[in-house]
Order: C-alpha cells, then structure tokens, then sequence
C-alpha cells in the first residue's frame, strides 16, 4: 500500500459514498477528501441511483443494506448504465450468499464493517489502478480513432486531389458526374510531350499548374490524366466556352527559365452521357482526324465500331463456342476453259435460328478482340477436310499469321493430318503489310511456300501499291482489287490502273484474278485483258456447297 500511489491515482477520479449511517459516511468523506478532488454522498440506494444518472462517478462506493433501495438493487441498475462501472461494496454481512452476490454483480472491491483503513486503501489502490489502466486505454483509443480519421481524411483528399495541380481529379469528377446535368469538355494539351522534351518533366509540370490556373476562370475544373483537363460546363454554353478557351489561349504564355512557352490545344465537347466516355471518343477521333475542336455525335467512326463491338463480341464468342464458324465457297472460273479451277473459302457465322452472317460484319471486330487466330484456324481445320485432288481451295489469312512460326506448324500438321496435297491450298493475303514487318512475313511466306503451298496478293489496288514490296513477296497469284473491277465497264482511271497491275503481275508471272465480275459486261472486258480467272456474282455467289457454275461462250 502506497499512500502517495493513491493520491497519485486518485486525483482525476471522482468518488460517490452512498452510505446510510452518516457516521461512516462523514468519516469516509473526510478521508477521502485527502485523495479524491470530487466526492459527494448519498444515504440509500435510490438517491445515489439519481445523482448517478445526472452524473457519472469513476468509483461508487456503497453498503448494502439500507432503507428504500438496498445496494445491490442500486448496483445492478448502475450496471445497466454502465456495465463496466467500478464498484467497492462496504458491508459487515460477508457471509456466502451476500460474497455469491457480489461474484454475479461484477464487483471490483470489498470492505468488511468495521471497516480498517488499511485493507480499504488495499483496495481503493486495486479499483485505481484498474480505473486508470481503463482511462489510459480509452485514451489510446481516442488518439488512435482521431489519427485513423486523419488519415482517413487525408487519403480521401489524396484521393479526389492530382497531387501535381492540387485540382480535383478523375475520380472527383466520376463523383460529381452521378449529379451533374450539364455537359464536359477535355482539353488537351496538343505540343505538351514536346514541352516535356524541351525543358524536361520539371518544366512540364510547371506548365500544367499554369495552365490549370489558366482554366480555372472559365468553369469548375479537373485535372484528369497527365495534360488532359475536364471542365463541366452548361450545355448551351458548351461549344462557346470551347471557342473561348481557344481563342484566351492564343494570349496564354508560360514563363519558365528565361523562356516563353506557348500551349496548344484539342478540345472535344460532350453533352451525351456517358459524359466521360462520350468525351474521350470525341478526343480520339479529333487527334486521329488532327483537329483541334469538336462536339461528340453518334456518327463518329470510333463510336461505331464501338457499337459494332458491342453487337458482334457476344456472336463471335458463342460463334466459337457452339461451332458455328462455316466456310462458304465462292468458284474462281478460268477465263480461257470456263472451268471452276478452285474455290475461295469465305468465313461465316451460321447462327442457332439460321441466319447466315457474312464476314464483313464482324471479321473487324474478330481482329479487334484477338479472336481473329481462333476464326482462322477453325476455318483451316474445317476446309483442309474437304479438300481432295479435285477440289482446290484459297483461304484468306491475316499479317499476323505470317508473323507467326506456330502458325507454320499448325497448317502443316493440319495438312497431314488430312493427307491433302498442299498444292491444292493457296494462301491469301493483302498487300498492306507493314514494312517493318515485311522481312519476316516474306521469311514465312517462302516456307509455306517450301511446303508446297501457293499464295496469292488479295485486294491489290486496295492500298497505295508499292510493287517493290510485292516482288519480295514473290507470289503466285495477285487478285485485283474489286473496286476497280466493278467499275471497269465506265471509268477509264479503273481501267487503265487494271492494265498497269495486269502488266505489273505478268512481270512477276503470276497469275492474275479479277474479284468483283459481277456481269456478262465485265466479264467479257476481263477476259480481254487476258485476266486468268474471275471471281463473282455473275458465277455464283458464295454457298456451303462446290457448286460449278455452267459459264456462257
């Protein structure tokens, strides 16, 4: 027992004695006095119930028998109030129901009557020191809860806040998008990566708070992604502001190190929700197109395919997984015999109800999503097993395939697998194939070409020609382009540019294939410019079957 322990536990605590005799009651007060700075008294239970009510005690102190509320009907509705509420119990009836009571009440503390002051202080120190280890506890967690709310709230700041500018950013405005009922503009910095190279990511960054600063006075502003800015503005006013800005930022000019900086921009308007989404299409489409203002509609390319993908993922990926990828066959006629000498497999999607989807609706999206290597390969799966000796085929593949060893072995193991003959398959490929590509394609084409395999030029005419290229190629068949095939009949560009490739083909000694001959008109000029075979609706149009065509003198 430590006295100055005591008066050192006890000098924050607020003590109430609830005491019927008042003998003991004024000598517990008095004695306490020396440690405790409040103390105040009750005579029964029931009015130290309602002093407790209007003011909570960090020790209650209380005999247990006495008039109108006894101590443990007081103790058990203390309890309730607070069930952790320490508790000393003074009492001169210490026999085993009253001790069994006190287990079940939780109590903290007990003093027989007479009581002596040292086994009260041995337990006035006990309760203490566990009523100090509770504040201190409490304590702890009041400062723990008030740094988890500042931080808290200094990550959600960091959050809603571009570190750099200090604005709002991106996910301020996906918030105040929820509410917003106006429109957006993104504004682009157009020559900021070469701000950033001129004068490095230091003079970069100082040029996007100026410029953040600059915004400011035309509308709210957020700082969104690197030099692009978003600011939500009225949709009457939108395009104006837009003009605004462009026309301000012709007198906007950064002073960094000694130099003049001048900014120039690209600001797409959006006021079709999705805002945000809606407005990045719209910057796309301007940087594509080099423009430097413009408002989202509908129309744009971008926006289309878009849409596009948005109908013809789900079929591509249900088309592949239900086996609904057909090959169909379009005859190649032998302009001299009027033979069918091969057919060109076409890629379809024959859905559950039977609707036949021709390739130009989704094979775009297919190269899109990366489905295109799939498409391909259920295609040469299904044609090489119906090809014979009698039956010659040409299917169309991708730049990427040739760019692809794996896909050497694929057609190869295919081919022996179906014991075909691979002089019975002629690959098809474009002529857009990128330069820096090129070395390696024409790598690949020689071997598929070694394993006895032809290849054609598809669409050539499509792109800007470039013969050079094509002779490195080195292929077998060239197929001109059926733009200039369909209006060979009326317009002398289309068929003096199909003389040029007939003679630029026979150069190479390739055969030549006009597409596209869709009537007896061209058909009969086709084959006088000596064009090997023709390809058309004029024979047939593309069918599951081998259908032969019978070919008019």
């Amino acid at each position: 027992m430590d006295f100055k322990e005591i008066k050192e536990l006890s000098k924050e605590c607020s003590v109430l004695i609830v005491e019927d005799d008042k003998v003991v009651r004024e000598s517990l007060k008095r004695l306490f006095s020396l440690f405790f700075h409040s103390i105040e008294e009750a005579e029964n239970g029931k009015e130290g119930l309602n002093k407790y009510i209007e003011k909570n005690y960090d020790l209650v102190i209380t005999d247990i028998t006495m008039p109108v509320m006894g101590g443990f009907e007081m103790i058990e509705e203390l309890k309730k109030i607070k069930a952790q509420q320490k508790i000393i119990v003074l009492s001169a009836h210490n026999d085993s129901e009253n001790l069994q009571k006190m287990i079940e009440l939780n109590i903290d503390g007990f003093v027989a009557k007479p009581i002596h002051k040292e086994q009260l202080f041995q337990e006035l120190q006990k309760v203490l020191e566990r009523i100090r280890a509770e504040k201190l506890i409490k304590s702890y967690r009041q400062i723990l809860e008030d740094e988890v709310k500042r931080t808290k709230e200094e990550l959600k700041r960091n959050f809603f806040i571009n570190n750099l500018t200090s604005l709002p950013n991106r996910e301020a405005l996906k918030e105040k998008l929820n509410e917003w009922s106006g429109g957006i503009l993104l504004v682009d910095i157009k020559n900021f990566s070469s701000i950033n190279l001129v004068y490095g990511d230091e003079g970069g960054n100082y040029v996007l708070k100026e410029f953040g600063k600059f915004l400011q006075k035309f509308a709210p502003i957020y700082h969104i992604d690197g030099d692009i800015f978003a600011l939500l503005v009225n949709n009457i006013e939108a395009e104006r502001i837009a003009q605004d800005i462009m026309h301000e930022v012709k007198k906007f000019v950064v002073f960094y190190e000694n130099n003049e900086i001048e900014v120039t921009l690209t600001i797409a308007v959006s006021t079709v929700r999705p805002l945000l989404k809606t407005a990045f299409v719209e910057l796309k489409e301007l940087k594509k197109q080099k423009f430097s203002l413009g408002k989202y509609t509908q129309d744009l390319p971008t926006e289309k395919m878009h849409i596009k993908i948005q109908r013809y993922l789900p079929l591509l990926n249900m088309a592949l997984k239900r086996d609904w990828i057909v090959p169909y066959f379009q005859p190649i006629v032998d302009n001299v015999t009027k033979k069918v000498t091969k057919y060109e497999a076409l890629v379809r999607i024959v859905d559950d109800k039977g609707v036949v989807h021709p390739a130009y609706e989704f094979i775009e999206v297919a190269k899109l999503s990366g489905l295109i290597d799939e498409i391909t390969a259920v295609v040469i799966e299904k044609v090489f097993q119906r090809v014979t000796k009698d039956i010659k085929v040409s299917i169309n593949l991708d730049e990427h395939d040739l760019q692809n060893q794996n896909f050497l072995n694929f057609i190869d193991k295919v081919a022996k697998k179906n014991r075909i003959n691979p002089s019975c398959v002629t690959f098809e490929i474009l002529e857009n194939i990128q330069t820096a590509n090129l070395q390696v394609v024409a790598q690949n084409i020689e071997e598929i070409k070694k394993m006895g395999f032809s290849i054609a030029i598809d669409d050539f005419g499509a792109q800007c020609s470039n013969f050079e290229r094509i002779h490195e190629i080195d292929a077998d068949i060239i197929k001109i382009d059926g733009k200039f095939i369909k209006d060979i009949v009326y317009n002398e560009k289309s068929l003096n540019v199909v003389k040029a490739i007939c003679a630029f083909a026979k150069s190479m000694n390739a055969k030549i294939i006009a597409e596209f001959v869709s009537d007896e008109e061209i058909y009969k000029i086709v084959r006088e410019l000596e064009i090997d075979c023709s390809q058309g609706f004029y024979f047939s149009y593309p069918r599951k079957d081998f259908y032969k065509p019978v070919v008019n003198d």
